[in-house]
């Protein structure tokens, strides 16, 4: 009998190698290689009771350069609310991140920089994100942050601590599940701490809720250093290979 930490260690092998072999076994390549960075984040919150924030027209839309995700944030009624099974406990460390309250109905955050230029003192910072397949309920995620070796002339020193979110977020699209928008819906979330160092890597197994599609998972990331200053942005695109 195989015990669960053995097993448990298996698992991470198999879903970090993934992330490494997934292009050699013809699969498709997800990861933000060859793609645009995001210039900034749009976030918005919806109250897992407010089933007609989710189909509201009027849903703010992100600037052309940027991108937006969407977390459904846990209420009181539990399971009873409309949107219990898309809700996602991360989404109240995320508020709390942001020192915003939990919205009532619905709420928009500009997040790290939407709409706008990454900060003056990133430049030369390079982010890449990339996703293994879905196993046994999980799926491999991993980050990478590349620091100029000199700070460019005329730049500020970037601040440490740095702080790092991974996320993964199933796409819907517009006209898709009642939403008039298209959404990067958040599944799972992890916060990373980096204290100093030119180069920062992170490989780790994320679960996938019940209910998730695997084929629809991209990975976004954003990074800011001690000021609150976004550093860079990342999301995945899975590409096919060649046929």
């Amino acid at each position: 009998m195989v015990s669960f930490f053995s097993f448990s260690g298996l698992l991470i092998v198999a879903l970090a190698t993934s992330l490494v072999v997934a292009p050699a076994l013809a699969q498709s390549s997800c990861s933000s290689d060859g793609q645009r960075a995001p210039q900034g984040v749009l976030e918005r919150f919806i109250n897992a009771d407010c089933a007609t924030c989710w189909s509201e027209s009027g849903t703010k839309r992100p600037d052309p350069q940027a991108l937006a995700i969407d977390w459904i944030v846990p209420s009181a009624a539990g399971q009873d609310a409309p949107l219990w099974a898309a809700a996602s406990r991360d989404s109240l460390q995320r508020l709390e991140s942001l020192a915003l309250a939990v919205p009532i109905t619905s709420a928009v955050h500009p997040g790290a920089g939407s709409g706008a230029a990454v900060a003056p003192l990133a430049r030369g910072v390079k982010l890449r994100v990339a996703r293994g397949v879905a196993l046994g309920g999980y799926m491999g995620a991993s980050v990478e942050l590349t620091l100029p070796q000199k700070k460019p002339v005329g730049q500020a020193r970037i601040q440490y601590p740095l702080t790092a979110w991974l996320v993964l977020a199933q796409e819907i699209r517009a006209d898709e599940e009642g939403s008039p928008v298209e959404r990067l819906l958040v599944r799972n979330a992890l916060v990373l701490t980096w204290k100093s160092g030119r180069r920062h890597a992170e490989s780790r197994p994320m679960g996938l809720p019940e209910g998730s599609n695997p084929q629809r998972i991209r990975v976004v990331a954003w990074v800011q250093d001690a000021t609150g200053q976004t550093l860079a942005t990342a999301a995945s695109v899975c590409v096919s290979p060649p046929a």
